[in-house]
């Protein structure tokens, strides 16, 4: 099940011959087309610049705890200063389980997380089973956000 190209030295229909150490441990074919993806992904990164990406973050951060904040039951949770955190927000709409707000957010073209996004320690010591979280990247954008107000306030109409 690890096999790889390189192991074999010949293939016949009655068997196969192992290639010569240390080829014969090869365990697949080389992921080439990922060190290719991930050198477009660092030109582009240089392209724009990390100031840029910064900047676009903590602005579109600041734009989402403030409409976060703004809709009633709605919980923020973790710093809501954007020189402690910026890119992720977890949240919850009360009365709402943070599933059954992704499952709908998903239907409304929001894509979230729910869950406990491997922090169960800090999610218990905030007595929470689960949470919602948005991330943010450079593709993000303000029209986003509205649909994720628009999202939240269809869930509030569907189970409130």
């Amino acid at each position: 099940f690890n096999g790889g190209g390189d192991m074999i030295q010949s293939v016949t229909t009655s068997g196969s011959t192992w290639a010569g150490l240390p080829n014969k441990f090869e365990a697949g074919t080389p992921a080439i087309v990922q060190g290719v993806a991930l050198g477009v992904a660092v030109d582009f990164i240089n392209e724009i610049g990390f100031d840029f990406i910064r900047e676009h973050d903590k602005y579109l951060t600041e734009k989402a705890i403030d409409l976060l904040k703004g809709i009633s039951g709605v919980d923020v949770y973790g710093p809501q200063d954007t020189t402690l955190q910026s890119s992720i927000i977890a949240f919850n709409v009360k009365g709402i389980h943070p599933h059954d707000f992704a499952t709908l957010a998903d239907q409304e073209n929001v894509q979230l997380r729910a869950g406990f996004h491997c922090a169960m320690p800090a999610l218990e010591a905030l007595r929470l089973s689960a949470t919602a979280r948005i991330s943010f990247g450079v593709y993000s954008e303000e029209a986003d956000l509205l649909q994720l107000e628009q999202a939240i306030l269809k869930a509030k109409k569907i189970f409130q």
